[in-house]
């Protein structure tokens, strides 16, 4: 049975083969240890990464969001897990970086 239809199974208040199995988030440190390598998933790190990404570029920013849905869907997959949980991100270019850790966002109204 696929992960779609256990889940779908599930809601439908159907008993699957087993039952689904779901993490609502996964740390990029612990994630890098299950693969093996660096990989952007959640957490504080993703945050400030992302950010810095979106700083340098507009392209920048783009390719690392492509990152994270690789990085999560090869782990959720080696996981065997039946539900993919995207994690939170602001997605938002500050106006400056202050210092390695810090940025500045503007709220620019009209």
């Amino acid at each position: 049975m696929t992960s779609k239809e256990r889940v779908k199974k599930t809601l439908d208040h159907i008993e699957p083969d087993r039952v689904p199995i779901a993490e609502l988030g996964i740390a990029s440190s612990i994630a890098s240890e299950i693969l093996g390598r660096e990989a952007h998933t959640g957490g504080g790190n993703l945050h400030c990464d992302e950010t810095d990404a979106l700083f340098q570029s507009q392209e920048a920013g783009r390719e690392f969001a492509d990152r994270i849905f690789q990085d999560i869907i090869e782990l959720y997959t080696s996981l065997d897990l039946d539900i993919v949980s995207l994690p939170w991100r602001m997605n938002v270019k500050p106006t400056k970086k202050i210092d390695e850790n810090t940025f500045y966002y503007e709220n620019k109204q009209t």
